[in-house]
């Protein structure tokens, strides 16, 4: 039974996402018009559910779903129609991001609020708002940050890269969202759990988010350069020598991060090297295997072979 309802979950979804069609680039005007534009797959998607109510109770009770629970799991998707006009008239009144955010009812879809019909319109309502105003009222993150709280905002966006009709959007908020952290210091330490890195602690450079983490870093030690070495103690706490290794020959082409970095490296491999560990043991503890064709140019592999 279980399977059956994901199973119309995903059917529901994957129709919804492709009626949409979130992913088309969003009108830059500000008047009722642009709002229009924006709005026109989420009345698309509205006349698409209701034409296909009718035949959709029989297909529900073959897919293991009651009617109302599939109408329900449409109206997630389906959140409160705003017209053009009733959106301009809030531009007007310079309703904030947030008040319009909550009147168009979009958190009910809940984890899915990324892939709902209305939500490019409501993007596109904070683009025409902060236009209007000097310096910006607000950004779309703070925003979703206040409705969901850093970590499932940061889950949703994660699963919305997976759909490639809204992967352009995701990957845009994905930005603006560390964009966002780095505006209100947010402890490197918070986003390195976020990012689950310590999860993958013997293969951390391989994790496409480790450069993304270590540049969140100097953006933070370059503002706040008394953050370094708080920074490199929880480094050199939470890693053993291999993974630490690896995160400090990133760390080390920063100039914010490059003399601590070194610092910490060099000390590194002298305990290794003294260690009378075999030198293959204390290649792969210098992470050398890692590195590949540029390995020939490596300092590190220098010291090693020294």
């Amino acid at each position: 039974m279980r399977l059956h309802f994901l199973a119309g979950l995903t059917l529901i979804v994957v129709s919804i996402v492709h009626a949409t069609g979130s992913d088309v680039p969003l009108p830059s005007a500000s008047s009722s018009e642009g709002f229009r534009i924006a709005s026109d797959a989420t009345i698309t998607s509205t006349r698409l559910l209701r034409s296909n109510s009718a035949g959709d109770a029989s297909d529900d009770t073959r897919a293991g779903l009651s009617v109302p629970a599939t109408e329900k799991l449409k109206s997630w998707f389906t959140s409160s129609e705003v017209t053009p006009e009733k959106l301009q008239s809030w531009l007007n009144k310079g309703k904030s991001v947030n008040t319009v955010f909550t009147r168009m009812h979009l958190k009910k879809a809940g984890h899915w609020t990324l892939q709902a019909p209305q939500f490019s319109t409501w993007l596109q309502y904070v683009d025409n708002l902060n236009a209007r105003t000097s310096p910006k009222s607000t950004s779309a993150i703070s925003t979703l940050t206040r409705q969901f709280g850093a970590d499932e905002l940061y889950g949703m966006i994660e699963s919305a890269k997976f759909i490639p009709e809204i992967k352009n959007l995701a990957t845009r908020l994905e930005t603006d969202q560390v964009q966002y952290w780095a505006t209100i210091r947010k402890d490197p330490d918070e986003v390195f759990r976020l990012f689950r890195l310590d999860e993958a602690r013997d293969n951390i450079l391989n994790n496409p988010l480790l450069s993304t983490w270590v540049s969140y870093m100097n953006t933070i030690i370059t503002d706040n350069p008394s953050k370094l070495s708080t920074l490199i103690s929880t480094l050199e706490t939470r890693f053993n020598d291999r993974p630490l290794l690896q995160i400090l020959e990133k760390a080390k082409k920063f100039p914010s991060m490059e003399s601590a970095a070194v610092k910490l490296q060099t000390e590194k491999m002298q305990t290794i090297f003294a260690s009378k560990i075999s030198p293959k043991e204390a290649f792969h503890l210098l992470g050398l295997d890692t590195i590949g064709d540029s390995v020939l140019s490596s300092t590190v592999l220098k010291e090693w072979k020294d």
